[in-house]
């Protein structure tokens, strides 16, 4: 059976396509909460690979984004009942 030429030729675009990515790099330390809210929007991906994004939401917590240093750290929500 012979493969498709068409589904080849996208296959092979796909994987020179990933091949050739480069990471993506973002300082947030001096964005704004409207540009955090923004790139929430439009990049969800970055958004969650930002530490204290992401720590929030493992913990299921409120996301401050006016508190950049903190996203920026990762700091772990604290449970209420911790010391």
């Amino acid at each position: 059976m012979k493969a498709d030429s068409n589904g080849e030729k996208l296959w092979k675009k796909m994987m020179d396509d990933t091949i050739d990515a480069k990471p993506k790099t973002l300082d947030i330390a001096n964005l704004t909460k409207d540009e955090l809210d923004s790139l929430h929007k439009s990049d969800p991906f970055m958004y969650y690979s930002i530490p204290g994004v992401r720590m929030a939401a493992m913990f299921q917590k409120t996301i401050d984004h006016s508190d950049v240093t903190a996203l920026c750290q990762g700091r772990a929500p604290r449970r209420a009942d911790a010391p």
